[in-house]
């Protein structure tokens, strides 16, 4: 937007006016020359060519029409070519036979309400639109309702009412930068309401530029420490910035500017360029009213709009459900800022949406001492219908969704939704990603993030309909979660959480890695995963699900009942077709230790790379659980470091082997156990013979084939003494191949006999 000094354009007029014959009025009475005691000279003022005018206090002048004020094929009351209409005390209406008034027209006009008031009609007129244009055909207009110097509410601007206060049932529209059928349009409209001033709107319609043209110049209502009330329906009493492709500004500033909206529809960027700010005190306050009005931030599929809010800025939604909904990017494109000291308060029920139909684009951002609070049960949405993208950003402000009633922030139902924090606070009831089509993200790197309850990725529900994809990443800050956590909730959706760094803290209710859905989450190196619920935890739970969690950090868990990886319930039954993969190479303590399901799999690493998980807490498979190890060509595979106790039975043995050290020295440790109780049961896919026959580990307790290699494998091996027997330790060796074991055997044999030579 290219902006416009207000503050020259109104010196530049009024220098201009000082030039022009000065009429002063006498007395009350009509306008035009047929009422010659209301003028000092006597006469008809010319306001639109020649002449300035000044109502002075106890004065009411009534324009009636029979004037011709020098407006240019317009009968209507009106300044021009530099002059100007001053109220310094007294009181200017006009008859119901005209309808518009016109404040630059064609060339630059003011008005000063200094003292005193303009209503636009004591009529009971019934017409199609009334209008007061404040720059029209090519012509930018001005009025300052207030001096600045006077008490509140002294200088008066009122689109509503009569002279003696009763309701003049019209609907007056209030245009800047104004369009006229078949004339240039307006340049810029501008109205300033100082600290003295009032305006007090109407049903119709206030559009802060009316209408595009060359200059796209600048419109501009700024509400300087006065009161702007604005009244209306739902039809009606909107007000619009940047309505036909133009420009407009609406600025409420000062510890006392304000702007009470009661009905209608607050619009920032109809279909041009619209923006609001509320800066060093000044409030934007929408109440309740019998018909609704919604808040629209770029509302049309050109519309750009910005609200920014700061220096205690306040934009406030009252209760009632009438207020309206906050939509930041309807069709268009809409942005909101809070910077420090501003607010953004809805206590109304009302939701708020950034980024909500086909094609829009909204971003909420909230900066280090900015506010955006809600109260009541309001659902809080981005990236809403297909096509919609929305952003919320969290950047040391304070994000609170008071939401007791059940409420959710909703990322991405099926548009596009990112939630973002850098640092500060955020506070809500429930979030729920990717409810249906979307694609949701979820960026965690520093701070607070508050959940009341439920954390869902991929749906809310098992019978979530769509495909939805849910993506978190946390770098650091922390999470804190008084509900469940579901990493992929409901069929045909997908999710994913990366934890690299930072903390989860999970006080109540369950985790679960693949409820219906698809679920991965990882505990990187620097992150921590603290469950400190006492529910269940589950990796890959209904029917159809997969879950895979690896810990390369710290998980800790405090629950009596185990993390039960794939197919089953906390009963330990495996009543699901569910899978569920458990690696990593981090620490694990989870006081009912680890269940591993028939459609389970435990791992040191990932199934693809070699690592050693530790696992503080009883280890158990149920039958055909699958204990997965890789192998790597320097002698390593995959490792549980255990402190407690290994029921193994019927477990199946698998593996990846890509190459290594075999014969009578290979040593491959899959459980090292810290704890004096040996495993418990044996693998059911053990024979308790050698495939190829080989007698090399005669002493084994039975042999496994894995990715085509045998091994022996040895439940009492020993780590510390790297022995075959005398501990509680998994060892397997690798047995070499017939022909390579034969000339093993042979140099063994050689060797001895040639020890017993050398003895003779």
């Amino acid at each position: 937007m290219r902006s416009i000094s207000l503050a020259a354009l109104v010196l530049s007029t009024s220098i201009a006016s000082l030039q022009a014959a000065a009429i002063i009025s006498a007395g009350s009475g009509n306008w035009e020359a047929a009422s010659p005691n209301t003028w000092t000279p006597p006469g008809d003022p010319q306001t639109g060519s020649i002449d300035d005018v000044s109502i002075l206090t106890g004065h009411t002048v009534i324009w009636t029409g029979g004037s011709a004020v020098g407006l240019n094929g317009s009968g209507d009351l009106g300044v021009a070519n530099g002059h100007s209409i001053n109220i310094n005390g007294g009181i200017l209406s006009q008859t119901p036979v005209f309808y518009w008034v016109r404040i630059g027209h064609e060339t630059d006009g003011t008005m000063n309400i200094n003292d005193g008031r303009f209503h636009f009609t004591n009529s009971v007129g019934n017409n199609d639109s009334p209008s007061l244009q404040v720059g029209i055909r090519g012509a930018s207009g001005f009025i300052n309702v207030g001096d600045g110097t006077g008490a509140a509410g002294s200088a008066v601007m009122n689109l509503r009412d009569r002279i003696d206060g009763t309701s003049s049932n019209v609907n007056v529209s209030l245009n800047l930068g104004a369009e006229e059928g078949g004339f240039t349009p307006g340049l810029a409209g501008t109205v300033i309401v100082k600290s003295d001033g009032l305006l007090e709107g109407d049903n119709g319609t206030t559009r802060i530029g009316q209408a595009g043209n060359a200059a796209h110049a600048l419109s501009t209502l700024s509400v300087q420490g006065g009161l702007y009330r604005a009244h209306g329906t739902v039809e009606a009493g909107s007000l619009v910035t940047g309505a036909d492709r133009s420009n407009g500004l609406l600025s409420i500033t000062g510890a006392t500017g304000r702007m009470e909206q009661d009905a209608g529809e607050l619009v920032i960027g109809w279909n041009g360029d619209g923006a609001m700010v509320l800066d060093t005190g000044g409030v934007y306050s929408k109440t309740d009213a019998p018909n609704r009005g919604d808040i629209y931030i770029g509302r049309d599929t050109t519309g750009i709009g910005s609200v920014t809010v700061q220096n205690g800025g306040q934009l406030l939604r009252g209760p009632g459900g009438n207020v309206g909904d906050l939509r930041i990017g309807f069709n268009g494109t809409g942005t909101m800022t809070i910077n420090d000291g501003g607010l953004v308060r809805n206590e109304s029920g009302n939701w708020d949406w950034i980024g909500e139909n086909n094609g829009s684009n909204g971003t909420l951002r909230i900066n280090a001492g900015g506010v955006f609070e809600t109260v009541g049960a309001t659902n809080f949405n981005i990236g809403v219908n297909s096509g919609a993208t929305g952003l919320v950003i969290v950047n040391g402000g304070t994000l609170d969704l008071q939401n007791a009633g059940g409420a959710q922030m909703r990322i991405g139902e099926n548009g596009t939704g990112t939630f973002r924090q850098i640092s500060g606070i955020t506070n809500t009831e429930q979030v729920i990603m990717a409810q249906t089509n979307g694609t949701a993200t979820f960026d965690l790197q520093g701070g607070t993030f508050r959940v009341g309850s439920a954390f869902f990725m991929g749906g809310n529900g098992a019978g979530s309909p769509g495909t939805g994809t849910a993506t978190a990443t946390q770098s650091g800050g922390t999470l804190s979660s008084f509900g469940s956590i579901v990493v992929g909730l409901a069929p045909a959706h997908t999710a994913s959480y990366a934890l690299t760094g930072g903390e989860i803290v999970h006080n109540s209710g369950d985790i679960t890695v693949g409820e219906s859905g698809a679920g991965t989450m990882s505990v990187g190196i620097s992150g921590t995963l603290t469950d400190n619920s006492g529910g269940s935890f589950f990796v890959g739970r209904n029917d159809g699900s997969s879950g895979s969690l690896i810990v390369d950090g710290t998980l800790s868990r405090i629950a009596g009942n185990a993390i039960r990886v794939g197919n089953g319930n906390p009963d330990g039954l495996d009543n699901t077709t569910g899978t569920g993969v458990l690696g990593g190479t981090g620490n694990i303590t989870a006081l009912g230790g680890v269940q591993v399901g028939t459609r389970g799999t435990l791992t040191g690493g990932t199934l693809a790379s070699v690592g050693t998980l530790n696992l503080t807490g009883n280890m158990t498979f149920s039958i055909n659980g699958t204990w997965f190890t890789n192998f790597n060509s320097t002698g390593g595979s995959d490792r549980i470091a255990l402190t407690g106790l290994a029921d193994i039975s019927g477990a199946v043995l698998d593996g990846d082997w890509t190459g290594g050290q075999t014969g009578a020295a290979s040593r491959y440790w899959l459980l090292v156990n810290d704890d004096v109780d040996p495993i418990t049961g044996s693998f059911g896919n053990v024979s308790t013979t050698s495939q190829s026959n080989s007698t090399l580990f005669s002493n084994a307790d039975g042999y496994a084939t894995i990715d085509g290699q045998e091994f022996a494998v040895f439940y009492s091996g020993d780590f510390a003494t790297n022995a075959f027997t005398g501990g509680n330790d998994l060892l397997l060796a690798a047995v070499p191949e017939p022909s390579t074991a034969a000339l093993i055997c042979g140099a063994l044999g050689f060797g001895l006999l040639r020890r017993r030579r050398s003895a003779a």
